[in-house]
């Protein structure tokens, strides 16, 4: 009883300083050369991009390339990769492939239980956990290939990890943050921004993910976005940054299609038997 009341207080003094802070941010100087902002109710936001992601129930993607550049502890390496094979099928089956001068490289893939990354080199290394602590402290990448889904525009806006969103009209964009509360300090903080384009199509252009010291944890940039034949928009360039440890991914999308179906062993787990290194990011997780 005593931990309930202690994460309604912070809760609810989350919720007073954000109405505050937000009435204080939110507030425009007037400037002539400005461009006015559409406003937008929160609600009617998310009900504008959730349809959107509604009208992405399964792409098929064939052409492209990976760039990918590794943190200097693995002395920050840089990759090329051709090749972009991108399966996707709502809500959590992905497959991505990519290769080096025609030799499989890379390989992201997830089910409705499980996520995981393999590595081909001169050991083949597979990383991998389940949806289930995806976003929690125990896991060693929180903001590792799960967000993956999130680079491609399919966004959970009503995650219950999350107190908010709460809008916010920031240089000319609509700002969706979330805010988490700490599971050392059991202190607040904004954990997760969400930028909304201006101008038609109303699409997710950024994500930002930040650490309990406001530390820029992942940035996640969205642009290029073309229209399906369904309706719905998705981006083709996609740029995931992660500031502490110098390291990205760039992604470039060749040409998407709408295909009836996809195979369904496209999304099975991996066998680990074929790879040298298996690491479960979420061993600690109980």
């Amino acid at each position: 009883m005593q931990n309930i009341r202690k994460r309604y207080r912070a809760c609810l003094s989350f919720a007073v300083v954000a109405a505050i802070l937000f009435s204080v941010w939110g507030c425009n100087v007037p400037n002539r050369n400005r461009v006015s902002v559409k406003r937008y109710t929160v609600s009617g936001l998310i009900n504008i991009i959730e349809s959107n992601i509604s009208k992405i129930k399964k792409i098929r993607c064939k052409g492209g390339s990976i760039t990918i550049k590794l943190p200097p502890e693995e002395k920050s390496r840089r990759f090329d990769l051709s090749g972009l094979v991108l399966l996707y099928q709502q809500p959590r089956d992905f497959y991505m492939s990519a290769n080096i001068l025609g030799q499989p490289k890379l390989y992201v893939g997830s089910n409705e239980q499980r996520y995981w990354i393999g590595v081909i080199e001169n050991k083949s290394t597979l990383r991998w956990g389940y949806w289930k602590n995806a976003d929690r402290e125990c896991n060693r990448a929180r903001t590792g290939p799960e967000k993956l889904l999130e680079a491609f525009g399919v966004v959970n806006l009503k995650d219950t990890n999350y107190i908010g969103p709460f809008l916010q009209v920031r240089n000319h964009t609509n700002v969706l943050l979330y805010g988490k509360l700490s599971v050392n300090s059991g202190e607040w903080y904004f954990a997760k921004e969400i930028h909304i384009t201006e101008t038609e199509p109303i699409v997710i252009k950024k994500i930002v993910y930040f650490t309990e010291r406001n530390e820029k944890e992942l940035i996640i940039d969205l642009s290029g976005y073309r229209k399906l034949s369904s309706g719905g928009y998705i981006p083709s360039r996609i740029e995931l940054y992660w500031p502490k440890h110098e390291s990205f991914m760039k992604i470039r999308l060749g040409k998407i299609t709408i295909p009836n179906s996809l195979p369904p062993s496209a999304f099975e787990f991996p066998n680990l038997d074929s790879y040298d290194v298996i690491e479960q990011l979420d061993k600690d997780c109980k």
